[in-house]
């Protein structure tokens, strides 16, 4: 997870110095002097996320034909699938992402109801973001007021951690399997209608995140950091309020830790609808039946 590789005691990092701020800020204490230091760390730590963002762009872009061609499998195989007996297929081995365990129908539920709300609230809190950034560069009064307003970041941690503990449920810490019985995975036969039409409306969800735009409004955060870092060290920002300081540095952690949480979400996007796929690809050609 984020941060999870940076060592406590190094005075450097943004862990340590968003800590440090935290103290500062109540004890009156040289909150400026940390603030010029964390603001390049909550920088790199947002723009950490350029090219995974990118990836998965160009990867929802790739997927599109591939959606339209796997609509007909999915027909065909549930057409037939009363003429094969489950029992005969249960031991199958088929392929899932690395440490899944459970069903797959609840899995494919969570990550339709997940998709629904993670890239607008991610979207969304970014922009809040920056509209921060733009009013604290423009605005002396809010540079030293007394007032932060973390309704959004509140909202948008809750969200981040509940998805992160439901999703959870479905993966085996260290493990490295990748291939399952087809039992494991579903109960009947029956239970592929539910799968094939979620995994279709999840193949919609891919191809409609709007990766271009989250990874713009993240590279315009980025680039006003680095105006506030420029101006701080320029001195034409010399004054600013503890609670000011530390809502901009918490403000750069939750967006990190949400564009992380949807990059996350992106990457299980794909594997999952990649499982399905190849499920029923194996299953047309297990079952013989014709392209």
């Amino acid at each position: 997870m984020l941060l999870a590789d940076e060592e406590t005691q190094d005075t450097t990092s943004f862990e340590y110095l968003h800590s440090r701020l935290a103290v500062e800020s109540i004890a009156n204490g040289d909150v400026l002097g940390i603030f010029r230091r964390v603001i390049p760390k909550a920088r790199n730590l947002i723009s950490g996320f350029f090219e995974s963002l990118a990836s998965l762009e160009i990867s929802a872009e790739v997927s599109a034909p591939e959606s339209k061609d796997i609509d007909k499998v999915y027909a065909k195989v549930l057409k037939e699938l009363s003429k094969f007996n489950y029992l005969a297929y249960k031991d199958v081995l088929v392929s899932v992402p690395e440490g899944f365990q459970g069903k797959l129908h609840p899995y494919l539920r969570f990550m339709l109801t997940a998709g629904k709300v993670n890239l607008e609230l991610g979207l969304q809190a970014v922009r809040s973001y920056n509209t921060e950034l733009s009013v604290f560069l423009s605005s002396s009064d809010i540079r030293t007021s007394l007032t932060a307003h973390n309704e959004l970041y509140t909202k948008i941690r809750h969200e981040r951690m509940a998805q992160q503990k439901a999703m959870a449920v479905f993966f085996k810490n260290g493990s490295t399997l990748s291939r399952r019985p087809l039992g494991s995975l579903i109960d009947r036969f029956g239970d592929l209608e539910d799968c094939f039409r979620d995994a279709t409306a999840l193949e919609s969800i891919r191809k409609s995140q709007n990766y271009h735009t989250l990874l713009s409004e993240v590279k315009r955060s980025v680039e006003l950091l680095d105006l506030v870092r420029k101006r701080s060290e320029e001195g034409s920002i010399d004054k600013i309020s503890g609670p000011m300081a530390k809502h901009l540095a918490d403000g750069a952690y939750e967006i990190a830790s949400y564009v992380e949480n949807t990059v996350v979400y992106g990457y299980h996007l794909e594997t999952i609808t990649s499982t399905v796929r190849n499920l029923a690809t194996q299953l047309q050609e297990s079952f013989r039946l014709k392209g």
